[in-house]
């Protein structure tokens, strides 16, 4: 399996799956996320195994994958190329069951995906695995923390053994957390819509900026004055803000507070409701998935992603678009408005950062803020933030967007810092400060210690278990050491 490929997880589970229509709609959000490939999954219990064989031996690329069951491992391996299977294993059981076939040695199947949801199994695969003597490709996937579930496995406890974890390379985890209704690849006249453009003509902007926004129209527009009254050419830069819902009516207010710049910028409005018609209520985390919305629309070879709270000098794109000449990864410095002066809505230049602002959690970013070089710092990944991001989208675009599975606070920027560690590319720190708008209603955890913890802890657990690195479970412990509750405990030792 080659790690520059990237994978779009295809479930088939009912007949719906294989039809023509699901079909090329799939194909259509895989290119809009850079997959390039199909990662085929047929459902244990889906009844027609034969109809998914087919549909599937009739889109088969050389670069796709099919995984399966062990109910239907013979009758696949015999149609398709052992190198492009995979047999799913959940439980020793079915491992035996496996083993035990008689013309196992025939199939010529190599790619085990192991995925144990309790200590047991983890043990049993581990041992199996130390054992086999390179006769299997062995990879390693593993579900979410589910106490419904007796013995579920925690970070912990997946860690206890110091195995090194072979994942599916390009293969995003699969969140079962995540409610089936939920879209998290919006679909342009059914979801979301183009509510206006503002353009230039015959403008080739250089540089996109990204901005997802939640009900915050007054800051948002004070955002976009200073986005607006930059010291470089207005045909250089774009401004693209993703509305992930707002019942504020931000996109009628903007308009009008903006409308005789028509024709002088270029800014595009995005809605993405959060009542679907088809598919009901969608009220869920979504900023990574607003900035991959919004990134479908960029003109530029550059992104800039930029919260709708954040204050920028009028230098600010001519000194990103300088910056991402030389480095892959730009973020600048930032500073928190003290709450009472943010709710006048300052402008940039009268704020005196000396006296009428703070660094929030200041142990941990000054390290990074006043740093000599940022990727000096030991794990310098882990202060990729999106308050302000920049990369190429060429960049953006191969490591896969922001992952789907985040659909709660936290953690989905860190994976785009981790993701472009691993390629090597190079990261800047911009010391010019960016000023931060504070109003703790805004906030998903309303400025509560306890509440983002526990926020964090949820996405600290997806994050570690879409890479399975050590040097990651080590970092964020502290999130890892309380997640399975008492009664879960008690539950399963008296049972």
């Amino acid at each position: 399996m080659s790690t520059s490929n990237s994978f779009y997880r295809y479930k088939i589970e009912d007949l719906n799956d294989i039809s023509d229509s699901t079909f090329a709609r799939r194909v259509s959000k895989a290119a809009q996320n850079n997959k390039k490939s199909f990662f085929f999954q047929v459902d244990e219990k889906f009844k027609l195994p034969q109809l998914a064989l087919d549909f599937i031996l009739n889109r088969l690329k050389k670069d796709d994958f099919v995984m399966t069951g062990i109910s239907n491992c013979i009758s696949f391996c015999k149609s398709i190329r052992p190198q492009q299977t995979v047999l799913n294993i959940n439980t020793p059981e079915e491992l035996s069951a496996f083993l035990l076939q008689k013309n196992n040695s025939e199939l010529g199947l190599h790619n085990l995906l192991f995925s144990p949801q309790t200590s047991k199994d983890l043990k049993c695969f581990i041992d199996f695995e130390k054992g086999q003597s390179r006769k299997y490709h062995v990879f390693w996937s593993f579900a979410p923390y589910d106490q419904n579930i007796k013995n579920s496995l925690t970070i912990k406890e997946i860690n206890r053994y110091g195995v090194n974890y072979n994942k599916i390379p390009g293969l995003e985890i699969f969140n079962t957390k995540i409610p089936k209704h939920f879209e998290l690849e919006p679909v342009t006249d059914t979801s979301y819509r183009v509510h206006w453009t503002f353009s230039l003509d015959n403008s080739i902007p250089r540089i996109s900026v990204i901005i997802p926004t939640y009900n915050n129209v007054q800051f948002l527009s004070n955002v976009l004055w200073h986005l607006i009254n930059q010291d470089t050419q207005k045909e250089d830069y774009e401004i693209i803000i993703a509305d992930d819902g707002s019942e504020d009516q931000s996109s009628e207010i903007i308009y009008s507070l903006f409308e005789n710049y028509k024709n002088k910028v270029n800014i595009r409005f995005i809605y993405w409701s959060k009542k679907h018609p088809l598919r009901g209520e969608q009220q869920f985390f979504r900023s990574g998935l607003a900035r991959n919305l919004a990134s479908r629309y960029s003109a530029s070879s550059n992104l800039l992603f930029l919260d709708s709270d954040m204050l920028v000098p009028p230098n600010f794109i001519s000194t990103c678009l300088d910056s991402l000449e030389t480095h892959d990864i730009i973020q600048f410095q930032r500073f928190h408005i003290n709450q009472e002066l943010s709710k006048s809505n300052p402008h940039y230049k009268s704020v005196d950062i000396q006296k009428d602002t703070y660094i929030e959690e200041a142990n941990y970013w000054s390290e990074l803020f006043f740093c000599k070089n940022w990727s000096d710092l030991p794990n310098y990944w882990k202060y990729t933030c999106t308050y302000t991001l920049g990369i190429s989208k060429e960049k953006f675009l191969a490591m896969g967007l922001f992952k789907k599975y985040y659909i709660s606070y936290g953690f989905e920027d860190t994976d785009i810092g981790y993701e472009a560690f691993k390629r090597n590319y190079k990261f800047n720190l911009i010391k010019i400060p960016l000023l931060h708008l504070t109003s703790y209603d805004l906030m998903q955890y309303n400025n509560s210690s306890s509440k983002r913890f526990k926020l964090l802890s949820t996405t600290a657990e997806l994050f570690y278990l879409q890479h399975l690195d050590k040097e990651i479970f080590h970092l964020l412990e502290n999130f890892y050491t309380a997640q399975k509750p008492l009664k879960s405990v008690l539950r399963d030792l008296i049972s």
